[in-house]
């Protein structure tokens, strides 16, 4: 995807990703599943670390090539830290 943007309208979408990657969120006390904040996935990687952020991209692509959505044959990635 292009943009943060799009990752979240495509969350908002297909809501099994959200169960797949964990995404929830307390609310009065009960756990949703729920698309975070775009604001949330741009502090992310400074939030957890750049190991970490390699960790849980190795995880995504995994869990990627395991349901067949890609082959993992080639990776790409913009010129952010990671």
């Amino acid at each position: 995807m292009e943009r943060i943007l799009d990752l979240v309208r495509f969350l908002n979408v297909h809501n099994q990703w959200l169960v797949t990657l964990n995404l929830n969120r307390t609310v009065h006390g009960e756990t949703r599943n729920k698309v975070p904040d775009r604001s949330t996935f741009y502090k992310l990687p400074g939030r957890v670390g750049q190991e970490k952020m390699l960790e849980i991209f190795v995880q995504v692509v995994t869990q990627l090539i395991k349901l067949g959505i890609i082959k993992g044959e080639k990776v790409s990635l913009d010129a952010s830290t990671i």
